[in-house]
């Protein structure tokens, strides 16, 4: 017969192991979210954040971008039962912390893009009920004038020839004016024009497949970024 005293005890022992481990889990936790908090908001963690920043070519204070990113590590870990794996030293922190301002990074981008997109379609689409013909004639007139003299600086985007970018948005507006239609290629209007333009002026020679998709995307987002700008000279549309 078992004595109730004893199984008492080795419960209450199960217990204490039980919160033991929870109090082991949350101090790991703790030094892990304290160990990225310090590489962030280090000099190195804000090199990489400015870094980023301008490789997307994102106008941002790289401060702006590491108190964002720190933010979403604080909730990450709020939500935590368990401790990362492989999350031990300082180079593990500085990895985990380089990833999220990527990931931030690239968040900041796309939505940047997309505010472009929409703000470019609903603004010079010759089907934009917002504008009669003649409206919208003057200021695809504009917006061609517009890119011309932003061509005649340097346009600067990574991975594409100026000269490819200026003509393809040049494109898009001649196209625009004409009253062509893009291609069936691309979710919004603009996608499709620019695929369009990019066929035209810059053609495929000796390209592979991935090498022609890979440079369509490089360039279309530098040609939108070139007409959003000439855009805003426009209307006063802030991208």
């Amino acid at each position: 017969m078992r004595h109730r005293g004893a199984t008492t005890l080795r419960r209450c022992h199960r217990s204490g192991k039980r919160l033991a481990m929870s109090d082991t889990t949350s101090t790991e936790l703790v030094r892990q979210r304290d160990g990225i908090d310090t590489w962030m908001l280090s000099d190195e963690g804000r090199r990489v954040a400015a870094h980023l920043l301008r490789r997307r070519g994102l106008d941002r204070p790289a401060d702006e971008l590491v108190n964002e990113a720190w933010m979403k590590v604080r909730r990450s870990f709020e939500r935590r039962t368990e401790p990362y794996p492989q999350l031990d030293e300082p180079r593990d922190f500085a990895r985990f912390g380089s990833r999220v301002l990527d990931n931030l990074s690239r968040d900041w981008l796309r939505a940047v893009r997309r505010a472009g997109e929409v703000e470019l379609a609903s603004a010079a689409s010759i089907e934009d009920a917002a504008f009669d013909n003649t409206e919208t004639r003057l200021l695809l007139e504009q917006l061609l004038m517009a890119v011309s003299v932003r061509a005649q600086r340097r346009v600067g985007c990574v991975g594409c020839p100026d000269e490819v970018a200026v003509a393809a948005a040049l494109e898009v507006v001649h196209m625009a004016l004409s009253g062509q239609e893009g291609s069936s290629t691309g979710r919004s209007w603009i996608d499709k024009m620019l695929h369009t333009a990019l066929e035209r002026v810059d053609g495929d020679v000796n390209r592979s497949v991935e090498a022609r998709n890979q440079r369509k995307s490089r360039c279309g987002r530098c040609a939108t970024g070139l007409l959003k700008s000439a855009l805003t000279d426009v209307v006063g549309v802030a991208p």
